[in-house]
């Protein structure tokens, strides 16, 4: 073999190295614009979702939902005033009418459970004021219905 043909193969080997990398970096630039294509899309999916969600909680939306729902505007306006733990006494009836259901709950458990001993020490509520030996202790599963007593020990 002489130069020219060896020189000739060369190129042509490696032209041909550089035809298969163009492939090979087409096809990827073609499946970066799909990608890209897609983000868009999403992209302003979640802007058309977040204007909707902008509209809901304004107070037009919230006016519509209301009309669709048939409230109507109070006719009083009354003022909620904070109470600070225990100052309140405890109520006389349950107030969320579970009392029904204790001896339901009570033959579901089939006598697995005798009682919940529930103690939280040093808490804090919601605006970090300080929940001193809050507990609920012998709550019995029993057959009657039981009653909660909740104390508090730093009062």
């Amino acid at each position: 073999m002489d130069l020219g043909t060896i020189l000739g193969l060369c190129l042509f080997g490696g032209f041909m190295c550089l035809a298969g990398l163009h492939a090979v970096l087409v096809q990827n630039q073609a499946q970066l614009d799909e990608v890209i294509a897609e983000n868009v899309m999403r992209r302003e999916k979640i802007d058309s979702l977040l204007a909707d969600i902008a509209y809901i909680d304004s107070p037009q939306g919230i006016q519509e939902q209301a009309d669709a729902l048939g409230l109507e505007p109070a006719t009083q306006v009354a003022t909620l005033i904070p109470v600070k733990f225990g100052e309140l006494p405890p109520p006389g009836v349950d107030p969320f009418g579970l009392a029904e259901f204790a001896d339901d709950i009570a033959a579901s458990l089939d006598g697995t459970v005798t009682s919940v001993d529930i103690t939280i020490d040093s808490a804090k509520d919601s605006d970090g004021v300080g929940i001193e030996d809050v507990g609920s202790e012998g709550v019995g599963l029993g057959g009657d219905t039981s009653v909660v007593e909740v104390t508090n020990g730093g009062a």
